[in-house]
């Protein structure tokens, strides 16, 4: 998956399978807490470790955090990880992030909102903790596809999310073909520049394998950026209203027989 894993080296170009593009490096880590804990763990983030926050969408309130309602009611906040020690300065600027640089963020539920899979999470774990790791690749595509042939198993998106017309020029759009990311599974989010509310080809692609244990808790989701700082908070509203709108499918079905 990558040399940076414990005990995994690099191979030569030779011994590299044809068309199997790598994990390249780990892109974010997402943490579940309990609803109104996120302030005080980022606070310890920040004190103990000079992690800082930066926004991810631009309707983000850096205090508040990106609210997801919409049917799903969940809260994100993010804090970015700088490598000082590498670059020998504290960079302050959240604008100036390298899209290598570890991501940590903190999710919660929102107050009185039940039934989201971070309740799930926390059922199933017994309390807060690691839910997913998203590693990095530059081809989601052929990473996937050696990922399923390797037996990783994906979640399944709801066959109307990539009926969604908005999807669909998305996909169209960023150059990928409709019918493949349907066959493999991958989600992808537009995202529009700060300054411009342009979209500018900036995109998310990303998956989500199923959980690894036989509890509904930790996972790992395969992300590819082209330009795009977010986690996919589209995607989480358009999944919500796919899944409805297969569930009202399912309902006609069941009243017709």
């Amino acid at each position: 998956m990558g040399p940076f894993l414990p005990t995994f080296t690099c191979t030569s170009e030779d011994e590299k399978i044809q068309g199997e593009e790598p994990i390249t490096h780990i892109d974010h880590l997402t943490y579940v807490c309990y609803p109104g804990e996120s302030p005080e763990i980022i606070k310890w983030y920040q004190d103990c470790l000079g992690m800082q926050k930066f926004k991810t969408n631009p309707t983000e309130d850096l205090k508040e955090g990106l609210v997801i309602k919409d049917g799903v009611g969940m809260r994100l906040r993010v804090i970015d990880y700088w490598p000082c020690a590498e670059s020998g300065v504290c960079n302050s600027n959240p604008d100036g992030m390298d899209e290598s640089s570890l991501k940590i963020v903190i999710a919660e539920s929102l107050p009185g909102i039940e039934n989201t899979h971070i309740g799930a999470f926390l059922s199933g774990h017994g309390g807060p903790g690691l839910q997913h790791i998203g590693l990095s690749t530059a081809d989601i595509t052929s990473c996937v596809d050696d990922m399923i042939r390797k037996q990783v198993s994906f979640r399944t998106p709801p066959a109307a999310y990539y009926r969604n017309e908005r999807k669909k020029k998305e996909i169209q759009s960023a150059g990928y073909d409709i019918h493949e990311f349907q066959r493999l599974g991958i989600l992808i989010d537009s995202e529009a520049d700060t300054s411009t509310e342009k979209h500018d080809n900036k995109f998310l692609l990303q998956i989500f394998t199923l959980p690894l244990f036989k509890e509904e808790t930790f996972f790992m989701e395969v992300v590819q950026r082209q330009g795009a700082r977010g986690f996919g908070a589209g995607n989480v509203t358009a999944l919500a209203r796919s899944i409805e709108e297969e569930r009202q499918i399912m309902n006609k079905q069941t009243a017709q027989i």
